[in-house]
C-alpha cells in the first residue's frame, strides 16, 4: 500500500508519497555492515579482547556497540558471539 500525501504550499500543490521519504532519508543513514563484516567484526573483537567464553561476551558487545553504533545489526552480532564463544 502507497501512501501519498498532498499539501498545499503557497502558491503551488505539492504530492509526494512515503516511498519517497524513506529513499531521501536512506541517503542520510549510515551504511549498514553486511554479514561478512560483522562476521569480520566480532572475530578482530574476540582477537583483540583474548575472549575465551561467554563470560567475555559483555565486554565484546560493549566493544562493538562503541565501534559500529548505528551501523550493526547488534542481534547478529550477538549471535555470531555466542556461536563463537561456544
Amino acid at each position: 500500500m502507497m501512501v501519498c500525501r498532498t499539501t498545499t504550499l503557497s502558491p503551488c500543490s505539492v504530492r509526494w508519497c512515503a516511498s519517497d521519504e524513506i529513499t531521501i532519508i536512506k541517503e542520510f543513514l549510515p551504511i549498514q555492515l553486511d554479514e561478512g563484516e560483522i562476521s569480520e567484526a566480532v572475530k578482530d573483537a574476540i582477537i583483540r579482547l583474548d575472549a575465551n567464553g561467554l563470560k567475555d561476551m559483555g565486554p565484546i558487545m560493549a566493544e562493538l556497540r562503541g565501534r559500529f553504533a548505528g551501523r550493526m545489526d547488534f542481534g547478529r552480532a550477538s549471535q555470531l558471539v555466542k556461536e563463537q564463544l561456544s
